[in-house]
């Protein structure tokens, strides 16, 4: 994290980084919210139903819960490379189209009010998959579903998981949730 220079002692770049981290004045590294993508895949097979891309957890946290296909930002990694690596990664598919339409800041808390999640999440609204969807990792099931069968099955959903039925992308906004967590 330190280096020297003639008679001089420098930060390195991962020095700098480290420090960027600290809060001035108590002197401890900072907690920052993870950086993550989530995205809303659907597809239109041929009856006609509006069926979208959904997971469940396979671990902690959030074991069995049922949400979106989602994957955490790399350092120096653009949010859409982000979003196209991780539907890869997760699922075997590939986006066609790819539209950034909410920036989601989501916070958790216990009934004591301690934060257990913060994170930042970049929805993407993806359309034209191709490829072969991967059924099941260690870490998750991947699974195509409409709404209504969500909905009449009663599964185990993340508390902010929302099914509608829209085709085409939202404009980009901004959404901050603070809630009691469930499930964590």
């Amino acid at each position: 994290m330190v280096t020297k220079k003639e008679n001089r002692y420098l930060l390195t770049d991962k020095g700098k980084d480290y420090t960027s981290l600290m809060d001035d004045q108590i002197e401890l590294i900072e907690k920052q919210p993870k950086s993550s993508v989530l995205l809303h895949v659907f597809r239109i097979p041929n009856n006609g139903f509006v069926e979208h891309l959904l997971n469940k957890r396979l671990r902690q946290p959030y074991f069995g819960k049922i949400g979106r296909v989602t994957g955490k930002v790399r350092f120096g990694e653009t949010l859409k490379q982000t979003a196209i690596r991780e539907l890869y990664e997760e699922t075997g598919l590939r986006a066609g189209k790819i539209f950034l339409e909410k920036v989601y800041h989501k916070l958790r808390h216990r009934d004591d009010g301690t934060y257990i999640q913060d994170a930042l999440f970049y929805c993407f609204f993806v359309t034209e998959i191709t490829g072969m969807l991967i059924e099941k990792t260690h870490f998750q099931e991947n699974f195509w579903m409409t709404a209504k069968k969500v909905k009449n099955r009663n599964l185990d959903i993340y508390d902010d998981l929302d099914l509608g039925n829209r085709l085409t992308p939202l404009p980009l906004h901004f959404v901050e949730e603070d809630k009691l967590a469930d499930g964590f």
